[in-house]
C-alpha cells in the first residue's frame, strides 16, 4: 500500500503520541516530513475472535480513507479499534470513522 505506515520505527513514533479517544476508536497522530499521509489500522483479537471479522472492519476503514484521501492532512496516524465497534452496522461504522477523524483533525471537511 502506498500510504501504509509499515516500518516498526515509524509506528512506534506515532504510538508514543498523545491519543484521541472516542467510543469506538483510539487515534494517534504524528507529523511527518512527507507530502502525503500514512496510516495503519490496529485491531486486537479482543475486538473479534474471527480474523474474517477483523479484516472486514479494516477494509471498511481503509475504504473510507481511500474515498476521502484528498481531504486528509499529511500526517502519520494509527487507528486502534475498540471492541464496542461490533455493535454498529456498516453505515454507522463509516459515520463514526468520519466523526473521529474530524475531531482528531486528520480529516478536513
Amino acid at each position: 500500500m502506498k500510504n501504509s505506515l509499515s516500518l516498526d520505527q515509524d509506528i512506534l513514533k506515532v504510538l508514543k503520541q498523545r491519543p484521541f479517544f472516542s467510543t469506538y476508536f483510539s487515534i494517534k497522530r504524528a507529523n511527518n516530513t512527507e507530502k502525503t499521509y500514512r496510516y495503519t489500522v490496529i485491531i486486537s483479537k479482543k475486538v473479534h475472535k474471527l480474523a474474517v471479522q477483523r479484516n472486514l472492519i479494516k477494509r471498511r476503514i481503509r475504504a473510507f480513507i481511500n474515498e476521502n484521501k484528498n481531504k486528509i492532512t499529511p500526517v502519520d496516524f494509527t487507528i486502534s479499534v475498540k471492541n464496542t465497534i461490533n455493535s454498529l452496522s456498516a453505515k454507522e461504522q463509516k459515520e463514526e470513522i468520519r466523526k473521529s477523524l474530524l475531531k482528531s483533525k486528520i480529516l478536513n471537511d
